[in-house]
């Protein structure tokens, strides 16, 4: 893989605008980001594994006897992951294999939220109780593979022995349950709720900059082949659940799950360039 670095600064970029890049094998120029939950260890005894892998786990509990008694767990998870290669504008590769731009995205997350709030009244006294679970997750995504376009004076060139790639791949993954029991001698409640954003832009670009117009000039020249391809994934699972239960007054569950799912995925070569796939 090749980086075009600022030493002075200390800080490296993918992007080779204006670059000279000659190869005998092959050039890769890759972007990739992840997120992934990790497995629950006892803190008390380290040893022992649970085997629940989990992004965020929130639980909570509240126990009377004659008084109220509430609980209350909120997960909030909140996370805009930008993943981008470039082969910038004016830029000029020649490789003797290969040439790839590549930017994969791979996000799972698991929030899990509890909550139970149960009273028993002793003589005369007599409580409510109240449990409330929310999970909130928001999650908005760029992922890029871009060959930009150069000036008429300053055109970029793409020459592979090879085959030339443009790939972004996005795969999302989000698991929400929220479950909450709410007791007691009076009136008692329980609520869930999960609420999901869920909203990407998964773009493979040849010479283009989605706004109506060219970036500019390129050429592609591949003895292989040429493959420009945007791919998006998205699962989601969501489930919420309430249990109100009263032994004299009324009870109230009440779940909701809420889901938002926006997906951009384009694959484009734009005008002005010059495809050449042998």
């Amino acid at each position: 893989e090749i980086y075009r670095c600022d030493w002075s600064s200390d800080v490296c970029s993918s992007d080779l605008s204006g670059a000279e890049v000659t190869a005998a094998g092959d050039v890769n120029v890759s972007a990739s980001s992840s997120l992934k939950p990790l497995e629950i260890i006892s803190p008390f005894v380290k040893e022992v594994e649970t085997g629940l892998d989990v992004t965020t786990l929130a639980i909570g509990a509240a126990v009377g006897s004659g008084g109220d008694a509430g609980a209350g767990s909120a997960t909030i998870n909140v996370i805009s992951p930008i993943t981008r290669a470039s082969i910038g504008s004016g830029a000029n590769v020649d490789a003797g294999g290969d040439v790839a731009v590549t930017a994969t995205s791979d996000i799972k997350m698991v929030d899990v939220a509890g909550a139970l709030g149960i009273t028993l009244g002793t003589g005369k006294e007599k409580g409510s109780g109240v449990g409330i679970g929310l999970n909130v997750g928001v999650h908005t995504a760029t992922t890029e593979a871009v060959i930009e376009g150069g000036t008429v004076v300053a055109p970029t060139t793409i020459k592979a022995g090879g085959n030339v790639i443009v790939d972004a791949d996005a795969k999302d993954a989000f698991f929400q349950l929220a479950v909450n029991a709410g007791a007691g001698d009076s009136t008692s409640g329980a609520g869930s709720l999960n609420v999901l954003v869920n909203i990407t832009n998964t773009r493979a670009l040849v010479n283009d900059d989605l706004n109506d117009q060219t970036t500019g000039v390129a050429t592609i020249d591949a003895t292989g082949s040429a493959e420009v391809a945007a791919v998006s994934h998205t699962d989601i699972e969501s489930y919420a659940g309430s249990l109100g239960a009263s032994l004299s007054g009324s009870a109230v569950g009440i779940s909701v799950g809420v889901v938002v799912d926006l997906d951009d995925t384009l694959a484009l070569v734009g005008d002005g360039t010059d495809v050449t796939a042998l």
